[in-house]
């Protein structure tokens, strides 16, 4: 009966594995212009579009108040928006003004030339900026920071992805699309026997694709990031030691003997060669790696007065 049950369970994960080679127009949300976008920034497939790794993350489990959020660093700040103003100091400058607020003060943001952003945000909208704090005239503020709109009903203590993206697809929608992929995708085959992840503390490979983009902590991330370059790492030996390998597919293997080269070698040098220095000629390259006590029994022994003892091939 065991075995009857698990047959649905493999075609269900072949499924899935094969999906992650199936064209990104099958996902859903995927069409027209967000579809252009992805395919600009060289996603073709649904295993491109989980392996598009965030470049930052917007951690809201560690955000500040504005009156707590320490100056000098770079913090997370959750706050709502009050005022936007647009100013031109001079000729082809634009600064967009947007004041935030919560219950403990105001914080100025400050985006240079990037005059978009007051079509995008307005009054009552809830902002998550990231960025340096600094403190001028009297107020907190920030310059050109990243920031995200806050949907509404997100609770806070989350830890949103920040992912490359183009014209065409916004972050919320990109972190949607990956979502479904994710769905899609469910858990596939792992290229990595399980007793080598054993062995190096690895996540499995579905995990690892689920933390890397909606990780439930910093720590989390930095594991499913360790097991993505593990994999990696280990694709690359592998094809460098199959490249190595076919290269050496005609060649014939010959064993190094000592014969007449070596003979009339020592009759042409002029004084004759004490055993511990023609010795690793007469013998393979192997050879040298010999222990220690080898060597000391074919070598000469120290005089009293030498300081410093003869250069030996087989100590390193």
């Amino acid at each position: 009966m065991s075995e009857l049950c698990s047959v649905p369970r493999v075609s269900e994960r072949f499924a899935q594995s094969n999906a992650l080679d199936e064209d990104i127009a099958r996902l859903k949300y995927v069409s027209g212009k967000r579809e252009e976008a992805l395919r600009r920034l060289g996603i073709r497939t649904v295993g491109d579009l989980l392996l598009h790794i965030p470049h930052r993350y917007l951690d809201f489990t560690r955000s500040w108040s504005i009156e707590m959020a320490p100056i000098g660093t770079v913090c997370t700040i959750i706050a709502t928006v009050d005022r936007i103003v647009q100013k031109q100091p001079r000729p082809r400058m634009q600064v967009t003004e947007v004041s935030l607020i919560d219950e403990t003060g105001v914080l100025q943001v400050a985006f240079f030339r990037q005059p978009w952003i007051a079509q995008q945000l307005k009054q009552g909208d809830r902002l998550a900026v990231m960025g340096k704090v600094e403190f001028a005239y009297g107020f907190k503020q920030m310059a050109s920071p990243h920031f995200e709109k806050l949907e509404e009903g997100r609770a806070a203590g989350t830890i949103l992805p920040v992912h490359y993206v183009s014209d065409g697809v916004s972050q919320a929608w990109m972190r949607r699309i990956v979502s479904g992929a994710l769905e899609v995708v469910g858990n596939p085959f792992d290229p990595i026997p399980a007793r080598l992840r054993v062995k190096r503390r690895l996540m499995s490979n579905a995990r690892s694709l689920r933390s890397i983009h909606f990780p439930s902590s910093m720590a989390e991330r930095d594991i499913a990031r360790r097991r993505l370059a593990y994999e990696e790492c280990l694709y690359l030996q592998l094809a460098l030691r199959l490249r190595n390998d076919g290269g050496l597919v005609d060649v014939v293997p010959y064993a190094h003997t000592a014969g007449e080269h070596l003979a009339a070698l020592k009759q042409a040098l002029p004084l004759p060669l004490a055993r511990w220095l023609w010795l690793p000629i007469a013998v393979r390259r192997p050879a040298l790696w010999r222990p220690r006590a080898f060597w000391r029994a074919n070598m000469p022994i120290r005089p009293a007065l030498c300081s410093r003892r003869p250069a030996c091939p087989g100590r390193f």
